[in-house]
């Protein structure tokens, strides 16, 4: 992917006329249509900083550009507030080991629950992504109140405005989870050891806490 940022003039300031300066954002995929956005550069106070320009071009590209990568595989669910979390079961039952990967949009507090059935009493891994308030995310071994077994401190991982990718793998009763393309997780938990037990069947069931809804785009195990 070749990102192309232009710089168009316009105007001159020679006769008096404010120049105009247009940002161009271009991204060249590797497979697909190709997307542009464009934005004004200039404000009141005259021409913005490189920093600001660069902030306000993919700002806007993310936005009309980045879409959820829809193929003939993929399912998409909507979540919507709960208190407390009330899960959607969205998959048939997956066998172990599996790998799942996902789109998330929300502003927060999207949680996945691994279940022996189709109950939130059968979860055995609650998975928080961005939760308390997108500021952390948590693995609990049941359904809430449940003390937390394991906790990343990353900040921000959720967006209410593009989707981000995730992967969540489930082998052995250990559950991991991580980040879009990259192979090393930022959760990891093994939830075989603490119940004792690792159900070779697992409902996922979805959904987002207090006052966020989610959109939730699933690539895999869609069946």
């Amino acid at each position: 992917m070749t990102n192309l940022v232009e710089f168009i003039w316009g105007g001159t300031a020679a006769i008096g006329i404010p120049l105009i300066v247009v940002l161009v954002t271009t991204v060249s995929p590797l497979r697909g249509e190709m997307c542009s956005t464009l934005v004004s550069a200039t404000d009141e106070g005259g021409i913005a900083d490189l920093a600001t320009l660069q902030a306000r071009g993919f700002a806007a590209f993310r936005s009309a550009c980045r879409k959820p990568r829809m193929h003939l595989s993929s399912c998409m669910f909507n979540t919507t507030p709960s208190n407390p979390a009330n899960f959607k079961f969205v998959l048939e039952p997956v066998s172990m080991p599996f790998k799942m990967r996902f789109d998330v949009k929300a502003s927060g507090d999207a949680t996945i629950a691994l279940a022996e059935n189709k109950t939130v009493s059968s979860t055995f891994a609650q998975i928080s992504i961005g939760g308390w308030s997108n500021s952390k995310s948590a693995i609990r071994a049941c359904d809430e109140p449940c003390a937390i077994q394991v906790e990343d401190e990353e900040s921000g991982l959720l967006s209410e405005t593009e989707y981000r990718p995730f992967w969540l793998e489930y082998n052995g009763g250990v559950v991991n989870v991580g980040k879009g393309n990259q192979s090393e997780s930022f959760l990891e938990w093994d939830a075989g050891s603490v119940h004792s037990k690792t159900p070779p069947q697992v409902y996922v069931g979805i959904s987002t806490h207090i006052k966020v809804s989610g959109s939730w785009v699933f690539y895999n195990l869609c069946g």
